[in-house]
């Protein structure tokens, strides 16, 4: 097997993997903004690695499209909650 195919499986085998959360730990939200799009993910952290947990994005249209930085990442956490609402109060 080549070099290259060998790095390749390796990083493939290190990619992050969507974990569920667990009571008690603290987690923490990345949000991310766009000219046209948003997206968040919650991660926790595990010795000093964090793991995700889930993944939320959307595209902006319309007025959205226009809405200043800081609202654009409001609209992350919003959207967020909303989506992950479900998750956490189970």
């Amino acid at each position: 097997m080549s070099a290259g195919i060998r790095s390749l499986k390796i990083y493939l085998a290190k990619l992050p993997l969507l974990v569920k959360p667990i009571p008690g730990i603290t987690l923490y939200l990345h949000i991310s903004s766009t000219s046209q799009a948003v997206s968040s993910g919650p991660v926790r952290e595990e010795e000093g690695n964090q793991t995700p947990i889930y993944y939320v994005s959307k595209v902006l249209n319309g007025a959205k499209n226009r809405y200043p930085p800081t609202e654009k990442m409001a609209l992350s956490v919003i959207i967020t909650a909303k989506k992950l609402c479900p998750y956490f109060l189970s």
